[in-house]
Parts: structure tokens; sequence; C-alpha cells
């Protein structure tokens, strides 16, 4: 069957399956009209009764997709789990109707084209010009189909999507293999220079060379190197790539001296291996932190208490992410095989290998996580001339935490009336223990790590700021960017369609690519992820909106959490206006950003504010 063909009957196969095939129903999630914190509650004792009925039916089964977040069972869990489903199964229908539409028409686009694609233009005219305007109606981010060949394009790709980029250290001089002659034609200064002016920054992918843990696609046709590369500094505070390893094959170094193709080539190695990283990171990081913080909170807090209320505002949908990937995405032979060199196999190992560092909570707050990194410093300030992915998100997490602090301050006027809070108590201590049962206890589930050991108004309004963030991080990996962004063709390549060169030299690019059927299905596949109704809808389910509307807000009835829900949506539609007015400046640049493409991956007016997928 042609791949076209085969990827139209996957995606009407993949609206066929509902709740129903799960053999549970669903509930509606927090259904209380208000909400109060325990100790001021006039009915403690069924309110006790209710928690412990939670605790009785909400249950822990083993994980999915790896070795992480458990995930629910138990009457109620197995209730939302089912609601979650039927909730993206909506979505999932109107996205794939959409996408019907654009292949249909992108296929005629590419029969007008003899049937194929010949050079690199074709991917960005006949792949994208005037197509997919159903699925994806933003269009590709400006600049991302024109500029791709720049380094300052890839450079700045690394201040957007910044979760493998790291400040070098003395042992990841070696990273690349660079004479100091060359290293000073591309930077004007050594390796060593670079290092000791702390304008030497690294990516590391080396772990991936292991293929008995990142065991490659199972229907071999494509590949990837596990590089490792290193960027620098120029004058201008501009990053720029230095060189990249392959750490296979012939071992090659490619560097900006090479040919123009073999350089270029390198340049999409690295993509393939970033690509997988950041893609499944987030998986690590977002969906099974937020899970669990969700599944704890299921078990300890009632139905009426103000953080369950923000917590099932966050996790609308959140349990439909892990049995999708399941049945559809991480299943042998499914869209991820499809799609990527790194198997399904080799997600499901990273998320267990790297749970406890990528899932743990206070290392990875923001802020600390990028100052661990040498990305910026403690006052928040970064090495670059421009940082976009900082800027925004600093921005984002600021209204968050300005919100969050209205909302602690509103239901506890000290530190002590959190400690008498026993529900946030044993929500605590509930994270910190991790999951239970004979189900978890045999897969050796372990606990969300560095989860603060006890509740005070100020580590509230972090945990809850955090757990907000981590949706925004989400969707910055995995919603809208992909197809409009970090998988475009032809430069974001899943994977080489030709196995790694074993010299340089190379005559052209696209023999490496994929054809014009799996370039169809790969696009197809990024932009079911994408969720363009949300911005039209009434409320929009956007960022913005994350705290406002009579269904949300009906559960408070103090008027300073109304009111700190007007702020919020006020600044975030803002952010939102300043992403909506980008375009490339006359220098070439992005407006405010300083790098030759606009990013906007985290436009408070387009993503959802919770994890739609």
């Amino acid at each position: 069957m042609p791949r076209l063909a085969l990827m139209s009957l996957l995606l009407a196969c993949s609206t066929s399956v509902t709740a129903a095939a799960l053999h549970i129903r669903q509930s509606d999630s927090n259904g209380t009209t208000t909400v109060t914190i325990p100790q001021r509650d006039a009915d403690r004792a069924a309110r006790k009764k209710e928690v412990a009925y939670r605790h009785d039916n909400f249950l822990y089964n083993i994980s999915q997709i790896g070795n992480a977040a458990a995930f629910p069972m138990g009457k109620i869990g197995e209730e939302r789990v089912s609601a979650a489903w039927d909730q993206w199964q909506i979505d999932r229908d109107i996205i794939n109707g959409h996408i019907q539409k654009d292949v249909a028409q992108i296929r005629q686009a590419i029969v007008a084209n003899n049937g194929t694609l010949r050079t690199l233009d074709d991917y960005a005219t006949v792949l994208y010009k005037d197509q997919w305007l159903n699925a994806s109606p933003l269009k590709p981010a400006l600049g991302s189909l024109t500029n791709y060949t720049l380094d300052s394009f890839f450079g700045g790709e690394r201040l957007v999507r910044p979760y493998s980029l790291y400040k070098a250290s003395d042992k990841d001089s070696k990273l690349i293999d660079i004479s100091d002659e060359d290293a000073k034609k591309i930077a004007g200064s050594t390796v060593a220079e670079l290092l000791s002016a702390n304008r030497l920054f690294a990516v590391d992918h080396s772990y991936q060379a292991d293929q008995t843990v990142y065991v490659p696609s199972q229907f071999n046709d494509k590949y990837g190197a596990p590089v490792t590369a290193l960027f620098y500094l120029n004058d201008n505070k501009e990053l720029l790539p230095l060189g990249i390893r392959t750490n296979t094959g012939a071992n090659l170094t490619y560097t900006p001296l090479d040919g123009e193709n073999d350089w270029l080539l390198a340049k999409m190695m690295f993509n393939v291996a970033d690509q997988f990283h950041a893609q499944i990171y987030h998986l690590t990081a977002t969906h099974n932190v937020g899970e669990a913080l969700h599944e704890a909170a299921m078990r300890t807090l009632s139905d009426a208490h103000p953080i369950m209320a923000v917590l099932d505002r966050l996790n609308y949908q959140a349990y439909s992410a892990r049995p999708v990937g399941e049945a559809m995405c991480f299943n042998p032979m499914g869209h991820w095989d499809e799609n990527f060199h790194i198997s399904q196999i080799g997600c499901r190992n990273f998320v267990t290998e790297y749970w406890p560092t990528y899932g743990a909570f206070e290392p990875n707050y923001l802020q600390t996580d990028l100052h661990a990194r040498g990305l910026v410093d403690e006052a928040g300030i970064s090495p670059f001339k421009t940082f976009p992915f900082w800027d925004d998100a600093s921005e984002i997490l600021r209204v968050q935490r300005e919100f969050f602090t209205t909302f602690v301050d509103t239901y506890y006027t000290s530190d002590e009336e959190v400690t008498a809070d026993e529900e946030v108590g044993d929500w605590f201590e509930e994270v910190r223990r991790g999951p239970t049962g004979p189900e978890v206890e045999a897969q050796g589930l372990t606990p969300v790590a560095s989860f603060p050991e006890k509740a005070a108004k100020k580590v509230l309004v972090d945990v809850l700021t955090h757990n907000a963030w981590l949706q925004v991080a989400h969707h910055s990996l995995n919603a809208g960017d992909p197809v409009r962004s970090s998988l475009t063709l032809p430069f974001h390549p899943g994977g080489l369609h030709k196995p790694v060169p074993e010299a340089k030299g190379i005559e052209s690019v696209v023999p490496f690519l994929p054809n014009a059927t799996a370039s169809v299905t790969s696009i197809g596949f990024s932009a079911s992820f994408n969720r363009p109704r949300y911005r039209t809808m009434d409320p929009p389910r956007t960022l913005a909106y994350a705290y406002s509307g009579p269904e949300f807000l009906a559960h408070f009835a103090e008027k300073e959490v109304h009111d700190a829900a007007d702020k919020y949506l006020e600044d975030m539609t803002r952010l939102g206006e300043k992403n909506d007015a980008r375009k490339i400046e006359a220098d070439g640049m992005c407006t405010g950003q300083g790098i030759p493409f606009c990013w906007t991956a985290i436009n408070p007016s387009y993503i959802p504010w919770f994890f739609s997928v």
C-alpha cells in the first residue's frame, strides 16, 4: 500500500477508538460549586469521608510508556481516564478531518511536481506553500523555510529549544575534533580560549550511541547519529556552531569550514538527535510530573479544596496522553516508528532512565534549571545577545507566579494556616512517598524526586507555579511548535533516509531526506498535535484564559481570586499580542528576538492551558 494511503487509513482508523474500548465510563472533573480549605469547612466530618472515599477509589496502576509516574485505576481513576479519552477524541476527530482535507490537496501539488521532491526548494514550496491551512492555519514560522541554512538560524534554534544546551566545562572541550587553526578561522579563538572566556557551550547526545537501549526504528529505513556539538558566542554575543561530531561510523567532525552540503547534512543529523531528546524529554518532564501531582491530590485533597479545583483545571484531558500514546504512537510499528529514527522502545527506555533527573521537581524550576546549565545567572540574566525562550518563558512565569501568590494569600494568612491544612500536608507526603500497591511495586516505580518536604505559603506558590509552567513547557515542545517550526522540512527530518556518510563530499542532502509520501506522513503526524480551534472557541481554550470563564470561577466565592484571574488574562493577552506582532524585520531578524526566524511556540493567545495531547 502506498504510504499516503497508509497514512489516510491510520488517521481514519484512529478516530474509531473510543472510551468504550477501555471498558470504563466517564465523569466530569471538579463538580463542586464553591471551594474552601478544610479548617473553614462547615462539615468537616463529611469532608473527611469524601477524602477517604477518593483515597480508596483512585488507585495506582503500572506506568505507561516507560517507568515514570503511575497511571490511575480504581473506580474514580478509571472514570477520569475515560473522561479524558472522550475529551481528546472530540479534538482528534476534528484535527483528523482537517488533516485529511490537507493531505488530499497536497497530493495534487505533488502530482503536479511530477510526483517527487527533487530539490530543497521543492520541500519548502510543494510541501508548504498554501498547504496545511486547515490543520495549521498559522502556517510555518516566519523564516523557518527560507533561512534554515544560516548558522545564525541553527544557533538560534538552541535558544528557543534550550533543553539540551549547557555551558561547556573542561571535559566538554573534546566533544568535537577540531584544530586550533580551524577554531580560530571559525570563532577567532581556540577552543581553550573560548572555554576560558566563558564563550563555549555544548550539546551531548552521545548517550544515543547505545542501540541496545536506543533501538533504531523497526521500519529499518531511517538513520541517525549520536552527535555531540560545540557552540560559541561571537563578539556580538550571538550563539553560533563551532562543530558537530557524529560519534558513529567514521566518527567525522563537521564544521562551517566544510562544503555547503556536508555542513548542512551535519546540522540535519544534529536535528535528528536533538528532536528525539526534546520530544521524549517533554514526555518525561511534563506529562509524568503533572500527572503524578494530580494523582496524589486525588487521593488526599477534597473535591472542595481550592488547590484541587486548579489541578483539575490544568489536567483537563491529561489522562488521555499516555493511553493514546500506547495505542497509536508508541505501539510497535506505530506512528513514532514510522516517522523517527529511534524507535518507541528507545522512547520508553529514555523515560525510565531519565525520570529521576528530568522528572525531579525543585531542580527543574525553570530558572533553577537554566542557571544550573549556565544559561542564566542568579539574577536571570543570560550571556546571550537575546534568549528568546527565556524572554517569553520568564514573562509567562512572572504572570503565573503573581496569580498563585494572590491565590495562596486568599486562603492562607500565614504559614501556620498552611500547616493546619491536613489535606495539603497529606498531598505533599503522598507526592514524596510515591505510588503504592502491588502493581507499581512490582514495576519498581519511584516518586517525583526532590519534591518539597513541607508546605508553607511560598512553597505552595512555588509548587503551583511550577506545575502550571509544565503545561507551557509541554506546548513549547510538542503542540504547535513541531508542525510550524521544530519539525519543518527539509531541515528537521525525523531520521536520515540514507546511512550516515563514512566520508565527506556528498553532492546533495536531498537523498538523505524523506521522499514525498514520507514527508506528508511526517507533517501530518506533527499536525495531529496541533489544536488551532482552541483560539476561536468561546471562551478560548488558551493559556490566557486558564483561570477565566464562569465554569471555573464559579468554584470561588472570593473576589480576590476573580480579580487575580482578570489580571492574569489581561497580562497574558498582552504577551499574546506581542507574539502576534512579530515579523522578520529589515535586518533579517525577528522582532525583538535577534534570530532569523520568529518563534511564537508559547504564545499565550494560542497554546492551551492544559496537556491537550
